[in-house]
């Protein structure tokens, strides 16, 4: 019989960790604040099902975000230690010693307090990106449940609480992919996700912000370097041919005998010569002048 080779089984893959107490994706109760006990409770049950975590470790791991006083609370209650660990009935119990962690505790008050807070905090990089998401789910996940903001006006919510400077980088991504958006509404939230993660990986729009428009587009000027450098020789060497000339006369001043017949250049008309030759040069200066301040 052939030999049989046998597939190779690839391990399930390992469970990711539990954050640390002080991530900003671990859970968070407020002692003084019990309505903050479901939001606790919720964040801490996301991660358990993420880390794969069994019943028993869920029941046994939920206290290590607490204070030592809180911790001591919860792990002295009965159904903490069961013999069959029951989360539901761990729960139960948690509501009965915080009666009031089932109120309501997000108010618009609160609302404002989280966009003006999240607004002023600068996004560089996916990491700042994915905490202030996480926290903008705990917010979301408690305010859904109690069915007091509708869906657009979480879209808004989360709008605002970006820093405006990735906000609008992400509206002009949204813009060139054409994402679908109601009018007069907000963008959903998992489009301007994608468009933030899409921004922070590295592709970036401020190309398009530093560019002006088509109707403030203003024209260089033409280039005064060159040009300049080109008045400049005319007007040197207009310079020299004046030297030039100048010396010829001077040499002519006193003609021997036999240049006689070129004496006619020495005359009276030499003062009127030199006298244009240098109007016409302060003229050629002048115009240059003014058309390099123009």
């Amino acid at each position: 019989m052939p030999a049989t080779t046998s597939m190779p089984i690839n391990p399930p893959p390992a469970p990711i960790p539990l954050p640390q107490w002080q991530s900003p994706m671990a859970p968070c109760l407020d002692p003084k604040n019990p309505s903050t006990l479901c939001m606790y409770l919720s964040d801490y049950e996301s991660l358990a099902k993420a880390v794969q975590l069994t019943l028993g470790e869920c029941l046994a791991q939920s206290t290590c975000y607490l204070t030592e006083e809180d911790k001591d609370d919860w792990e002295n209650l009965p159904e903490f230690g069961a013999t069959l660990p029951d989360w539901d009935t761990f729960k139960q119990a948690l509501f009965r010693e915080y009666p009031n962690a089932r109120k309501p505790f997000i108010s618009s008050a609160d609302l404002g307090i989280f966009i003006d807070e999240k607004s002023k905090q600068e996004i560089h990089t996916l990491d700042d990106f994915t905490a202030f998401h996480w926290e903008f789910r705990r917010l979301e996940t408690r305010l859904a449940k109690e069915k007091r903001v509708s869906a657009n006006g979480l879209n808004r919510v989360y709008k605002k609480s970006i820093h405006p400077e990735l906000w609008e980088k992400i509206l002009l991504y949204l813009s060139d992919e054409k994402t679908p958006c109601v009018k007069e509404e907000a963008f959903a939230v998992e489009y301007v996700r994608e468009g933030a993660e899409h921004i922070l990986e590295g592709f970036d729009h401020l190309y398009k912000i530093s560019q002006p428009s088509t109707s403030s587009r203003t024209f260089p000027a033409p280039p005064v370097k060159s040009e300049m450098s080109e008045v400049l020789n005319v007007i040197a060497m207009m310079g020299q041919n004046f030297q030039m000339v100048m010396s010829a006369l001077q040499s002519n001043s006193h003609p021997r005998p036999q240049d006689l017949h070129t004496s006619w250049l020495v005359s009276p008309a030499l003062k009127g010569w030199t006298i244009l030759t240098q109007g016409l040069q302060a003229i050629a200066v002048s115009c240059a002048i003014r058309w390099l301040i123009s």
